[in-house]
């Protein structure tokens, strides 16, 4: 299973989806309320992968996750990952659809994924 998702759902394919959803947005992201300029060239790390499926309808329903270190990872301390830049979210249907890209400045256990 492990090695079908990541067949999937590449790196390159993510980076591309990401890279995508910055160039239509000019390459500026709102991260905790400021806008950020990212670079075209800034590396994308792809730190983890996850499938979601609910037992109820909810959001999205059942969907895949990829968590990205924008700019790359920097540390890692105790497990937990911190982004050169940032971190974004990618969200895809089961059909692998992009669904929505989440930005964010650090990673959390609260936040998605």
């Amino acid at each position: 299973m492990f090695s079908t998702l990541r067949g999937e759902i590449s790196a390159s394919r993510v980076a591309d989806d990401v890279r995508t959803v910055l160039d239509a947005a000019g390459w500026e992201v709102e991260i905790d309320a400021s806008l950020v300029t990212i670079d075209r060239d800034v590396p994308l790390e792809v730190v983890a992968r996850s499938c979601h499926t609910y037992e109820r309808k909810m959001s999205f329903g059942d969907h895949y996750r990829v968590l990205v270190a924008v700019g790359g990872i920097r540390t890692v301390a105790n497990g937990v990952p911190e982004a050169n830049l940032c971190f974004a979210t990618v969200w895809y249907t089961p059909a692998l659809e992009l669904i929505t890209i989440d930005f964010y400045s650090k990673y959390s256990s609260h936040k998605p994924l």
